[in-house]
């Protein structure tokens, strides 16, 4: 795997040497507060570079973390070492059920708001107060918002910074001080989403008014991670730019979605959309953030929640035939400090099937995948003569990652003790490159014995989620 070499020995160990004297302060809720202890993204980068076991980090630090491997992926890849029959057949049948609940439930659905609802802008220079229904819209006021609102920026995920590029996003937004709606509409927002998604108990905030004009654009992308946030709502309230609903410049999936008055989509956070540039016009959108809450029932109000328990019910059946321990690779991405009740579509399913095993106790924690993936053949021509794959993977959660940077080592170490002992965990994943977050990747050509034997080395690391079922202690 290729490393930052910019990234000076001197600076790595004196950051070591200043984390191993820190002092870090016990927080009240130690998961929802992991994002704090995860200072930049500078900090991310070394903890993930140590997890995996970066040689040369390791000895510029002359620092070695002690923790351990999980375990292995068990996963229908191209190139796949020879399964254990138990195994193969757990995989398989988690796919067909996998493939059910697809058809289900999906990561992003679009729908039609037939109520009507006030909204009142007070953000300076952008004043009105607006009657929205099928008839009426905002398309009369979009000019002067465009022309008072904010310039919009956008989340990199992977530098933990919010930036301002409009190559990347050129577009306007009004925040949520700005504009008011009814607690009605927020209900409504939030019985919307409850029938289509898993969470179905959530609470709906009013984020930003999202506004683009003739050339604005935003590249595809996810939304930022933010601790219980499971969704995002548009809801249309004026477009211009669009000739009819089925031809809007929202890209999402397979559809293009338009901001006419109550037009709306609604996605998961790790969901792909973007914005087309506009050729002509203005449109206008009221985003909404979904967030999960605490509840003591998994389907809520889901309108197939008759479907859903059947499904849970056949994945706890094929779960109870796995020996213990095992993990299951969630299917979401979801950011540090996630909590049970925040996990979204099939991993919910997956939680509620887990917690009906006998004598098991379950774990969502995050972790750290190192997938290396070997192709060796004789010549361009030839079929592939060996193929080889390992995986790695590493527990990640806040006190892992305090060992992982060499810091408050002797709490931490006590407070992952419970993992001690357990190893060779077998990790079942469906989609891990499909939707896992990919943090980096390195392909390079082999050449073995000069020109006779060559072939391909893929690495890749993934940072994710993952249930973790373990043999519940007396």
């Amino acid at each position: 795997m290729k490393h930052d070499r910019a990234v000076s020995e001197s600076s790595e160990v004196n950051v070591v040497e200043g984390w191993k004297k820190q002092k870090v302060a016990q927080d009240l809720d130690e998961d929802a507060s992991f994002g704090q202890t995860i200072r930049s993204a500078y900090d991310l980068t070394l903890a993930i570079r140590m997890a995996i076991g970066d040689y040369y980090l390791s000895r510029k630090l002359n620092y070695d973390p002690h923790v351990e491997s999980l375990g292995n992926l068990v996963a229908d890849f191209e190139v796949q070492p020879e399964s254990d029959p138990q195994k193969a057949q757990a995989l398989s049948q988690l796919t067909v059920i996998h493939e059910k609940v697809t058809k289900i439930l999906h990561s992003y659905h679009t729908g039609f708001y037939d109520s009507n609802f006030n909204l009142k802008v007070t953000q300076p220079g952008c004043e009105c107060e607006a009657y929205i229904s099928r008839y009426h819209d905002v398309e009369d006021e979009l000019p002067k918002w465009l022309a008072n609102a904010p310039v919009s920026g956008y989340g990199d995920n992977r530098t933990l910074e919010t930036k301002v590029d409009s190559t990347v996003r050129n577009a306007r937004e009004i925040p949520s001080s700005g504009f008011e709606v009814s607690d009605k509409l927020l209900t409504d927002i939030a019985s919307l989403w409850s029938k289509n998604f898993l969470p179905s108990k959530v609470r709906v905030q009013p984020y930003k008014i999202h506004l683009y004009g003739e050339g604005g654009h935003f590249q595809s992308h996810k939304d930022t991670p933010e601790t219980d946030l499971v969704g995002t709502f548009l809801l249309g309230i004026g477009d211009s730019a669009a000739d009819s609903p089925m031809t809007g410049n929202l890209c999402i999936g397979d559809v293009r979605v338009s901001a006419h008055p109550g037009q709306w989509v609604a996605f998961h956070p790790d969901v792909p959309h973007s914005v087309s540039p506009l050729t002509k016009g203005c449109r206008a959108v009221i985003a909404f953030k979904i967030f999960s809450v605490d509840s003591d029932s998994t389907w809520g109000s889901q309108a197939k929640e008759e479907h859903l328990p059947k499904l849970a019910e056949e994945v706890t059946s094929v779960l109870e035939e796995i020996p213990r321990p095992f993990g299951m690779i969630l299917e979401h991405q979801y950011p540090m400090g996630t909590r049970e009740a925040s996990l979204a579509g099939i991993d919910a399913i997956m939680l509620a099937a887990g917690k009906k095993l006998p004598d098991s106790a379950i774990e969502i924690i995050p972790v750290v995948i190192k997938l290396i993936e070997e192709d060796i053949y004789e010549d361009a021509e030839d079929e592939y003569d060996d193929e080889h794959v390992d995986s790695r993977v590493m527990p990640f959660t806040r006190h892992h990652v305090d060992l992982f940077l060499g810091r408050n080592i002797q709490a931490a170490k006590e407070a992952v003790s419970w993992l001690d002992g357990v190893e060779s965990v077998p990790f079942y994943a469906l989609n891990l490159k499909q939707n896992g977050m990919q943090m980096s990747s390195d392909s390079e050509q082999l050449n073995w014995r000069g020109n006779e034997s060559d072939g391909t080395r893929e690495s890749s690391v993934y940072l994710t989620y993952a249930m973790l079922v373990l043999p519940r202690k007396e």
